[in-house]
């Protein structure tokens, strides 16, 4: 009878550190789950930022190529394809 109640208490004890676990496991999860995403929304930003910028070197480029050397100027900014097809 003694070895049942021991088994009995040593499968409790065994349930609990499962459980116990598995709380730590999934609040480690959350914790990762929240890093990765300040971590993409910070380079989400950065991205952001990026392409604003180049957006208004382009803008400053078109104006002064155009300003310099006419409305042909702004043709280097487009694709060979669109090149292609407006010279047909």
């Amino acid at each position: 009878m003694e070895s049942i109640v021991s088994l009995h208490k040593q499968a409790c004890c065994l349930s609990n550190l499962s459980y116990q676990n598995s709380v730590c496991i999934s609040s480690k999860l959350l914790t990762n789950e929240k890093i990765l995403l300040e971590e993409r929304e910070q380079l989400q930003k950065e991205i952001a930022a990026i392409e604003a910028k180049r957006n208004e070197d382009n803008n400053n480029s078109v104006i002064g190529n155009s300003n310099h050397a006419g409305n042909n100027a702004s043709l280097h900014l487009l694709s060979p394809q669109a090149i292609l097809h407006l010279l047909q």
